[in-house]
């Protein structure tokens, strides 16, 4: 609950930039498409990609340039460095200040991957601590039939097409 802050902010004015999660309690929020309402979220890029079943579609991206509406607007706020340090109380022990979106987004992804639903919170957490996020272009070629295997592949977004002698054998998605 120390995580998140009550914020006030008067007509027209540019929202907290380091923000992973704002909820407005009072008033509205608006970018240049979108508009918040009482009782409507906004979340980190980042965190929507992974929790995007929860949420509004048209919140389902990035909001740049998030301002208070006419009459202001009264949220709750949950900054990356109030998480990093909330993470770090309840003993998980890997995000880094400023790591904690990341670590954040791998404890979601985790949760999500249905090999690893029995593991306990603190097994999650762990797991989280050692996993490595990486984003690949399109054609990129992630790992060759006959490499050895030296890691474990989760899908947070997008899909992978498996081949093998220049063939597609499957394609694979989140």
């Amino acid at each position: 609950a120390d995580a998140m802050t009550v914020k006030t902010y008067g007509p027209g004015r540019a929202i907290v930039a380091d923000a992973l999660l704002l909820i407005v309690i009072d008033g509205s929020m608006c970018a240049k498409d979108v508009t918040l309402d009482r009782g409507d979220f906004w979340q980190d890029e980042s965190l929507l990609q992974m929790e995007g079943k929860k949420f509004d579609k048209k919140q389902a991206r990035h909001i740049s340039g998030l301002r208070s509406g006419r009459a202001g607007c009264k949220v709750s706020v949950l900054q990356a460095q109030a998480a990093s340090k909330a993470l770090k109380g309840s003993g998980a022990t890997g995000p880094a200040d400023g790591d904690s979106g990341d670590f954040v987004k791998k404890v979601l992804l985790a949760r999500k991957a249905p090999i690893f639903r029995e593991l306990s919170e603190d097994q999650i957490k762990r797991l989280a601590c050692r996993l490595v996020l990486r984003t690949h272009s399109q054609g990129d070629k992630i790992f060759e039939q006959g490499e050895p295997g030296r890691a474990f592949f989760v899908i947070s977004e997008g899909e992978a097409q498996v081949t093998a002698g220049g063939r597609r054998l499957r394609t694979l998605a989140k």
